[in-house]
């Protein structure tokens, strides 16, 4: 493997043991020229979702192949999955029943009907995905139709609100426009997690059918992770610090690997602290 790859492989083992979305322990990894296949055994169908979004993210990541499959204690009749998921869904605030339909058929779910926003019919989705023995979730949901229907002045200024009164997202570096009920965020804000909340923040507003999410970051990018980490590992070797493995995502800075004295360990966080964009360090350097 060669060595670039190698260093991808060890960023992606690290982000998905960092996130508390999964276990591991049965999901293998294979990565050549950027492209990682994820091979293995996850407990339901959202975990094989988040696992592939997880990856995504990864600096240096150029495609996922998720093949990780959903293991099942035992086989579940459609009609035993139907009441499990329509159980979830009663049960969540988010999904109003009385406008979606549950079908399954050979561990399929199929969903029906019509929702308010796009945040309805993704929580549709991730509860019926979260359900044991789903094997996949389809969506024909209707989204924009019938009460739910607004003009596009309307929703952009129903989004723009939305926006301004949301503290994580900086609407004043935002431009909204609608066509045809797809709302397009344009501009540039400071992280991907604005990016990401102002999504969200759109994804609520009633009546909004797509997101056309065109948002930029100025800082905590995959370029900018990317550059981040190769720096890093310069400035530790430049320390007597070689041993240590580092890689940044979204700005945070994850440690691992070993060194001889509790100094060192100390001594590579310093190192890392002295450069700018970081948001936080994992130090999981092992004292050997």
């Amino acid at each position: 493997m060669r060595e670039q790859d190698s260093l991808i492989q060890r960023q992606v083992e690290n982000a998905l043991k960092n996130t508390r979305l999964l276990r591991t322990d049965d999901i293998r990894i294979e990565t050549r020229n950027g492209e990682v296949t994820l091979y293995g055994f996850v407990d339901v169908l959202a975990e094989k979702w988040a696992a592939g979004e997880v990856v995504k993210q990864v600096p240096g990541v150029v495609s996922v192949d998720n093949s990780l499959t959903v293991a099942i204690d035992r086989p579940l009749e459609d009609s035993e999955i139907n009441e499990l998921v329509m159980q979830k869904l009663y049960n969540d605030p988010r999904v109003d029943l009385h406008q979606i339909k549950v079908t399954v058929r050979e561990g399929i779910v199929y969903l029906e009907g019509n929702a308010a926003t796009i945040a309805e019919e993704e929580a549709a989705k991730e509860l019926a995905a979260r359900t044991p023995g789903v094997k996949d979730v389809i969506s024909y949901i209707y989204l924009g139709q019938g009460d739910f229907d607004i003009d596009d002045a309307t929703l952009t200024n129903m989004v723009e609100t939305a926006l301004a009164r949301n503290t994580a997202v900086s609407a004043r570096d935002i431009e909204t426009r609608t066509d045809d009920g797809t709302v397009i965020l344009e501009g540039g804000v400071d992280t991907p997690g604005q990016i990401k909340a102002a999504r969200r923040v759109a994804a609520q507003v009633q009546g909004v059918k797509k997101i056309d999410n065109r948002l930029a970051a100025r800082h905590g990018s995959r370029e900018t992770d990317y550059n981040l980490t190769n720096a890093i590992r310069e400035e530790l070797g430049r320390n007597g610090l070689g041993g240590v493995r580092c890689f940044v995502v979204d700005g945070t800075v994850f440690l691992d690997g070993a060194v001889g004295t509790p100094d060192q360990k100390h001594k590579a966080e310093e190192v890392v602290r002295t450069f700018e964009g970081i948001n936080g360090v994992h130090n999981d350097i092992q004292i050997s």
